[in-house]
């Protein structure tokens, strides 16, 4: 029987290292909530299987009442859907915070295409064209150009420039009507994108906000 619970980053980072393709680094959690294993006198603090960890967006134009899906991660073992886990989450944070809405992004480089939030009803409203990255192959450290380009010319030897993927936008309303949430944007929800998307239509929405 596996249990549903709140986590720390710490407890989750195990997972996060070895079976999430960005690994374990992740901007500063606002909420983690791990699936796990029974263990402890009652029953939920056992090995975690599976995690969520929702952060802050870094782009400011979201506002400051939404929270971002930044990872969701299973261990090899786990083969049941995750949809019921990410559900409950969400159930959490509409219950027992004032945000607004979430908002997550399906990596279309890494072979995603959100179809864990079509199952759970999220609006699919944008495609972001990406961004420049630059990444220390030694460090493994990742910053945005705009950093990178603020930095001496000294500090940037070594550096790899990266351009990241499209990315699919999914927004779900949590503590606010969804009309209203599409209405605030000027989102319009769109044909959710298939697994096997080798294109992308040119009257879907575009944004610049990944």
């Amino acid at each position: 029987m596996l249990q549903m619970t709140g986590a720390t980053l710490d407890e989750i980072k195990p997972l996060l290292r070895s079976y999430h393709y960005l690994g374990a680094k992740t901007a500063s959690p606002m909420h983690c909530f791990a699936l796990r294993k029974e263990g402890g006198m009652f029953g939920d603090t056992g090995e975690p299987v599976a995690a969520i960890v929702y952060a802050s967006p870094i782009n400011k134009y979201f506002g400051s009442d939404c929270v971002e899906l930044t990872r969701l991660v299973r261990n090899d073992e786990l083969t049941e859907p995750l949809s019921k886990f990410v559900a409950w989450s969400l159930r959490w944070l509409r219950a027992n915070t004032d945000l607004k809405y979430c908002l997550s992004y399906a990596d279309g480089a890494a072979g995603h295409h959100g179809g864990i939030y079509q199952a759970l009803s999220f609006d699919f409203v944008a495609i972001s064209e990406g961004s420049i990255k630059w990444i220390n192959p030694a460090t493994g450290e990742s910053v945005s150009g705009r950093s990178f380009s603020q930095r001496r010319s000294e500090s940037r030897m070594g550096w790899q420039k990266i351009k990241s993927g499209k990315k699919f936008l999914y927004i779900k309303a949590l503590n606010e009507k969804r009309t209203n949430l599409l209405k605030r944007f000027g989102w319009t929800p769109l044909f959710y994108p298939k697994p096997d998307w080798s294109f992308l239509p040119e009257e879907t929405n575009r944004t610049k906000c990944g």
